[in-house]
């Protein structure tokens, strides 16, 4: 309070008790030796004859006090706490008396720092074993979120708050009493902006007036970021603690000045209440401590999954070069046979097939066959391993264009003269290298033409569209289609939804996705049995 000055308290320190035997007692000036002025003033600090200020004179003059004695409870060097005796009358305590008041004090105050600590301690040794639990359950799932908010220990059980939350990858996760979860992550995004990396507070509101909804529940908040990026975050929340609290006169009026503009202390001291809002129970030093100390597990614990991810992704890279390398050589590597063992069966077709029986005929038949599909998948293969070891050349090129040449490419008009074909007309231009994107577009083109040649008015139509905010070229179709439920199979490799009747390798898709993934794009598709596919692709490079 503003009726103690911040020099009186620093005195309380030093001497630790302090009497004034009689406040009627008048001050007697001390002059220097001689008469003359000194040049520093005397430091009367632990002088028991000091006097006291007229403040506080006057101050104990309108309690109607004649004499006080002040012991100081002291605790970790700070001041706790005062103990005051008032008598109504002049009175004089004796040294001797005055020794024993401050040895009290001072076995007090030593009893209330062993408490603190014992308490302190304890619950530190507590803390210490939920958290082995904590890490016991993450290890084990390797989830932080499941590990930290479910099962009988949690995060929340680290301290006295009555919620928690974890904020990690951008996934949030709540246990007990918690604001809405679009509240704590405008809160995340709040302090995410401030200058600190941890963030305590009982008073939020005070802190982040824009805050207001998450007074009733988040008064105090405790906020932990895991690295400097403060993307992630652990978070504990106490709720409002409306309290009435009784003060001796009105606080707000405890500072007075008089016509001579002095401060003067108040006059009543008839007891004044308010209600305190917005404000949560304190955060203890055993919490702060905790949570703290979880922090710090929770971060090595991702530091090692970085380290174990990072060396297996190195092992992956090897493992993929190796494949891609491994499947460019033997594609290569079949071309020279099957090149043989179609040739040698063309001969003999064109010289000796009239004199073959039916099942010698059908025999080169089917050689034939067979190595002409055996050559589209090798050049599918050698496509699909190309994809990732090919340089791209961006540029900015007309995707009907593309579009043209590609249908030229595939002969459409001649090969498919049933199916009508739709190109939506000043498609947007599109940002990629124009080969890999007329690879995407040959495929999906080439799947649609296949599936679509059955139906009774094919039709096939390519163009440009807005959905959810995002723009994609598309190619839509009216043939078979398929089962939405298949949506994520139908992109992997050597994987076909059909029968044998249909010709195909199964790569086409996954090469054009690999191909959009390469230019940070994305490839959907939406299908119904019976009704058509249209599959949709965008190149956000």
């Amino acid at each position: 309070a503003s009726d103690i000055p911040q020099q009186a308290r620093k005195l309380f320190l030093r001497q630790g008790v302090r009497i004034i035997a009689d406040v009627k007692s008048e001050p007697v000036a001390i002059q220097a030796f001689g008469g003359k002025e000194q040049d520093n003033p005397i430091d009367l600090s632990i002088s028991e004859t000091r006097a006291s200020s007229p403040i506080h004179i006057e101050y104990l003059e309108n309690m109607k006090v004649g004499a006080s004695l002040t012991a100081a409870i002291i605790s970790k060097g700070t001041l706790w706490g005062l103990i005051a005796c008032h008598h109504y009358s002049p009175k004089f305590v004796n040294y001797y008396q005055r020794q024993s008041c401050k040895f009290i004090t001072q076995v007090f105050s030593s009893q209330l720092v062993l408490m603190e600590s014992n308490t302190w301690l304890k619950k530190i040794n507590k803390a210490a074993n939920l958290r082995s639990k904590l890490i016991e359950k993450i290890t084990k799932d390797w989830d932080i979120h499941k590990g930290l908010t479910q099962g009988e220990a949690t995060m929340l059980s680290l301290t006295e708050a009555a919620g928690a939350a974890v904020f990690i990858d951008g996934k949030l996760k709540r246990v007990g009493a918690t604001p809405k979860k679009k509240d704590i992550k405008a809160l995340i995004v709040a302090l995410q902006e401030r200058a600190t990396d941890d963030f305590v507070t009982t008073q939020l509101i005070e802190e982040l007036p824009e805050m207001t909804a998450l007074q009733e529940k988040a008064s105090g908040v405790l906020c932990l970021f895991l690295s400097n990026t403060k993307k992630d975050a652990l978070l504990w929340f106490k709720p409002e603690k409306v309290k009435t609290v009784t003060w001796a006169g009105n606080p707000d009026k405890k500072v007075l000045v008089n016509k001579d503009e002095r401060l003067t202390p108040r006059k009543s001291f008839e007891a004044w209440s308010v209600q305190q809002e917005g404000k949560s129970a304190p955060w203890q030093e055993y919490e702060i401590t905790a949570a703290e100390a979880l922090k710090q597990d929770i971060s090595e614990i991702i530091l090692e999954k970085y380290d174990e991810i990072k060396e297996l992704h190195n092992l992956l890279k090897v493992a993929y070069e190796d494949l891609e390398t491994f499947s460019y050589s033997v594609a290569h590597d079949l071309r020279a046979p099957l090149r043989g063992v179609d040739g040698f069966a063309q001969i003999i077709k064109e010289d000796y097939f009239d004199k073959l029986d039916e099942f010698g005929q059908s025999s080169i038949e089917t050689i034939i066959d067979s190595a002409t599909q055996m050559n589209r998948l090798i050049d599918d293969i050698l496509a699909f391993s190309m994809v990732s070891q090919a340089a791209m050349h961006k540029d900015s090129f007309s995707m009907n264009k593309v579009v043209d040449d590609v249908l030229k490419l595939l002969a459409v008009k001649q090969e498919y003269p049933a199916i009508k074909i739709k190109v939506q007309e000043e498609m947007p231009k599109a940002y990629g290298d124009q080969k890999m994107v007329a690879q995407v577009v040959q495929n999906l083109l080439t799947n649609a033409l296949k599936y679509t040649q059955d139906a009774e008015n094919p039709s096939v139509e390519i163009g440009y569209m807005q959905e959810d905010g995002k723009g994609y070229y598309f190619v839509k179709d009216n043939g078979i289609g398929f089962d939405q439920i298949h949506e994520k199979r139908i992109f992997k490799l050597f994987n076909r939804l059909v029968s044998d009747a249909y010709e195909g390798s199964g790569i086409g898709l996954t090469i054009a996705k690999r191909i959009v993934k390469k230019h940070n794009g994305s490839i959907k598709v939406k299908s119904e049995v019976g009704v058509g596919s249209t599959f949709l692709f965008n190149l956000e490079s």
